[in-house]
C-alpha cells in the first residue's frame, strides 16, 4: 500500500471512529488526529511502515505549556512526551510494545482495522487519554528528562527539577543547531532555570 492510499483509508476509518469523540484531522498534512481539552492535546497517529505492509498507532497526550515548539510542530511532528510508551497494542493498550496492523492491500487494512484497531481505539486508547485530565497527570507517563522537568514545573514540583534542567541545558547547548529548533527548547529550559534559582 502506498502513502496516498493509506492516508485516504486512515482518514476515513479512523475519522469515523474518532470524530464523535472530538478528534479532527483538519490540521494534519498526513492523517494525525488531534483533540484539544483545555491545556491538553490528545494525539492519535497511524503511521504506515516503509514497505507499506503494516501500520502502527501512536497515542499520546502533550500540551503547549510543556512543549515550546508545539505551535510550530502541531500536529504531525510533535514530540512524544511519553516516548516509546505510546504504541497502541490491541491487548496491552498504550504500551511500549508496538503492534503491527497489517495493511498490504485495502481489504487487509479494513479487516485489521475493524478486528483489531477499532476495538483498541475504543476500549484502550480513549480511556487512556480520558484518564489524563490535567497537565500534572502526565508526570507518571513522562520518560524524557525535558518533559519530566516541564511537567514537574507545571505540577509545582520545582524543587525536584533543578538538576534535570541543568542537565538538559548542557545537553541542548551541545547540539549543533542547524534549523533553529533546538534554540526554542534551550530558551524554555533557561527560562525555567531562572525561575527555579
Amino acid at each position: 500500500m502506498n502513502t496516498k492510499e493509506f492516508k485516504q483509508l486512515a482518514l476515513t476509518y479512523f475519522g469515523d471512529v474518532l470524530t464523535p469523540y472530538g478528534f479532527s484531522s483538519k490540521d494534519s498534512e498526513y492523517c494525525t488526529f488531534s483533540r484539544m481539552r483545555g491545556d491538553l492535546c490528545d494525539i492519535i497517529m497511524p503511521i504506515l511502515s516503509r514497505d507499506g505492509s503494516s501500520f502502527i498507532i501512536r497515542v499520546f497526550v502533550t500540551s503547549p505549556v510543556i512543549d515550546p515548539a508545539f505551535e510550530m510542530r502541531f500536529p504531525d511532528t510533535l514530540g512524544i512526551p511519553s516516548d516509546v510508551c505510546s504504541a497502541l497494542h490491541p491487548k496491552h493498550g498504550v504500551h511500549f510494545r508496538e503492534h503491527k496492523y497489517r495493511c498490504k492491500y485495502e481489504e487487509g487494512f479494513i479487516r485489521n482495522f475493524q478486528n483489531d484497531a477499532k476495538p483498541a481505539l475504543l476500549d484502550k486508547a480513549l480511556p487512556y487519554l480520558d484518564a489524563i485530565t490535567k497537565v500534572e497527570d502526565l508526570l507518571p507517563y513522562m520518560k524524557h528528562p525535558f518533559f519530566v522537568a516541564a511537567v514537574s514545573w507545571h505540577a509545582n514540583k520545582k524543587r525536584d527539577i533543578k538538576s534535570l534542567l541543568e542537565n538538559e541545558q548542557k545537553r541542548l547547548s551541545s547540539i549543533q543547531n542547524t534549523t533553529g529548533g533546538v534554540e526554542i527548547y534551550l530558551q524554555y529550559v533557561e527560562g525555567l532555570l531562572a525561575q527555579v534559582e
